[in-house]
């Protein structure tokens, strides 16, 4: 919807959820909604960019980019392995001191009884699709990477070759960045876009800040103080 009216000429404007204690009072009703954004908008308080695939982003390969995270990221939710460790002594002790890999891998190419009926029967039947669904999974997530990887190269060679960040860190950066083109004015409002920025929590003659937890959560995990504690922490003999 914010696309189509953007497209047809029409000025949108991003509106936060109405104030708590008006609809901690009048409860949640549409009408108030609808009045709660009108007056938003009116008064200039709602004044942020909606986010959007427009601009150089829906133009360019980095819009890829989203698209192979978003599946990357719902690829790397693997099937839980806590079935193995709640079986019974006997299929336990069939894998036991097995590495992960070989543990996979014997689990696939297993033949359980095609007709369970004892527990232990039931477990190693249901072992086998989750071992290859975990196979099926990691084969995707390296075709993902592989992927990720190429673009990144193609569009930001200079971010990839800074030391400590890696793959993931500047996805999610040129994603955050791609996703909100007009709300980058300077270098201090990528900071807030992303919760980077300490939220002033004074009182009295105390004077502090306190956490922002707003903003891109994602972006906020990639930001660069991370990743450079993380190639710190790499390169410590």
């Amino acid at each position: 919807m914010s696309r189509a009216m953007q497209v047809a000429g029409l000025a949108v404007s991003e509106v936060n959820r109405p104030n708590r204690f008006d609809r901690g009072i009048r409860g949640k009703r549409d009408p108030f909604d609808v009045y709660s954004v009108a007056e938003a908008v009116l008064s200039g308080r709602a004044s942020a960019a909606p986010k959007g695939t427009m601009g150089w982003w829906s133009r360019s390969g980095c819009c890829a980019l989203e698209v192979v995270c978003t599946l990357r990221q719902d690829s790397d939710d693997q099937p839980d392995q806590g079935m193995l460790i709640t079986a019974p002594e006997e299929l336990r002790s069939r894998y036991r001191g097995l590495s992960n890999t070989k543990l996979i891998t014997a689990r696939a190419a297993s033949r359980p009884t095609p007709t369970p009926v004892t527990v232990a029967e039931a477990t190693a039947y249901s072992l086998r699709p989750l071992a290859r669904r975990w196979q099926a999974l990691t084969e995707q997530i390296e075709d993902l990477a592989r992927h990720l990887q190429r673009l990144l190269e193609d569009h930001a060679p200079d971010l990839m070759s800074v030391f400590g960040y890696g793959r993931d860190t500047v996805a999610q950066l040129l994603i955050t960045a791609g996703d909100n083109p007009d709300r980058l004015l300077s270098e201090a409002a990528f900071v807030a876009l992303d919760g980077g920025r300490p939220i002033q929590a004074s009182s009295g003659k105390t004077n502090r800040h306190r956490l922002n937890r707003a903003g891109d959560r994602r972006a906020n995990s990639a930001l660069p103080h991370r990743a450079h504690a993380a190639a710190l922490r790499s390169a410590d003999p």
